[in-house]
């Protein structure tokens, strides 16, 4: 099954998205974007790929012993942004802010817990972040990705998914196959 590991977002957090892609919906009508369905939205930390299904509890435990060196910590929504660049938009996305450092250190354990046991893990920098929607179309000249005003809205994170994910017609499947708590 094809797995990867995340942060949950509040309920509150996935309205103030919805108002977001609906701002540059609105703004970007021609261009062709797939925007996350509210049930999708999350923080992915780390990718692990088509996993057996005897490996799963080991991925588990690996997970387990991370979150039980760790405390909860809060997510602070920040500005919006895009991958790879303004100019060529492939991921339009909201930055992340976590002042004690926590969601890091966790996706840095956990990816290293992970590479020794033999799992390939993207070594590429990680910016916590929540994506909106992933544009379709090329040659794309975004209007209002900057101009959209964020709440510094904050949320506490109080566990790590271990998720699912199905790849259908009409888009991606996700569900929680287990919740592996932090320390309080």
């Amino acid at each position: 099954m094809r797995l990867f590991t995340a942060f949950p977002v509040s309920e509150e957090v996935k309205k103030h998205i919805i108002k977001a892609q609906d701002a540059l919906s609105s703004a970007n009508q021609d261009a062709r974007i797939k925007w996350v369905e509210d049930c999708n939205v999350h923080v992915t930390s780390c990718f692990l790929g088509e996993v057996g299904d005897d490996k799963v509890e080991m991925v588990e435990i690996l997970l387990s012993g991370v979150a039980s060196q760790e405390n909860k910590f809060n997510f602070v929504l920040e500005n919006t942004s895009c991958f790879p660049s303004a100019r060529e938009p492939r991921v339009l996305f909201i930055e992340l802010g976590d002042s004690s450092g926590t969601s890091s250190r966790i996706r840095r354990n956990i990816s290293e817990a992970l590479k020794e046991n033999g799992f390939l893990i993207d070594d590429k920098p990680w910016r916590p972040h929540l994506t909106l929607g992933r544009v379709k179309s090329e040659g794309v000249s975004l209007v209002g990705l900057k101009e959209i005003k964020i709440e510094r809205l904050a949320w506490p994170v109080e566990y790590i998914e271990l998720i699912k994910s199905e790849l259908c017609s009409d888009g991606p499947r996700h569900t929680v196959i287990k919740k592996i708590y932090l320390n309080d």
